[in-house]
């Protein structure tokens, strides 16, 4: 079985692979690296290699959400492809929203400055943590659609955030 990855993906990787020496020996053991090197295409054996990891990490991020959620009575916010949301009563949720583009500098400051907005706002933290992490990734998405995945950076979706609350706003 193979893991899906794509264009976006394969260029995150083949950048880390440029430039960051460490990348490989953090992330792959040396037998990954001999064979992913020895590919034809080695940025992007990589990359399913990656995806694949992230894949088992996110089935893992559940377990892992929820035990610590509970045990610890708060809320986690698991950011990934697929966000997970787990709540102090034991609820997960997965996002929906979001790119491979969000995965850059500072998108994680900018959803923790959401997050605390519509705490102070007086959403519960359930309410605030759904609601941040959809809109969040949202308009991502929406930016995305309009400039492109690659090179999206935290402002973006700063500069975003008006559109993108009231076009969730008109939804019925």
């Amino acid at each position: 079985m193979r893991v899906g990855v794509d264009l976006i993906e394969i260029e995150r990787i083949r950048r880390a692979l440029d430039r960051y020496p460490g990348f490989r020996e953090r992330c792959f053991t040396e037998a990954e690296r001999a064979y992913c090197d020895s590919r034809r295409n080695p940025a992007q054996s990589y990359a399913g290699r990656f995806a694949g990891k992230e894949a088992v990490g996110k089935a893992l991020g559940l377990g892992v959400a929820r035990a610590f959620a509970t045990e610890h009575r708060c809320y986690v916010v698991l950011k990934g492809a697929r966000t997970v949301l787990a709540t102090a009563d034991g609820k997960i949720f997965i996002n929906p929203t979001g790119n491979p583009g969000m995965a850059s500098g500072g998108m994680g400051d900018v959803l923790a400055g959401m997050l605390a907005a519509l705490l102070g706002q007086g959403f519960s933290p359930e309410d605030a943590m759904k609601l941040g992490v959809y809109l969040h990734g949202f308009v991502g998405d929406e930016v995305a659609a309009q400039k492109g995945a690659i090179g999206l950076i935290a402002s973006d979706i700063i500069e975003g955030l008006p559109a993108g609350m009231r076009a969730l706003s008109s939804v019925p």
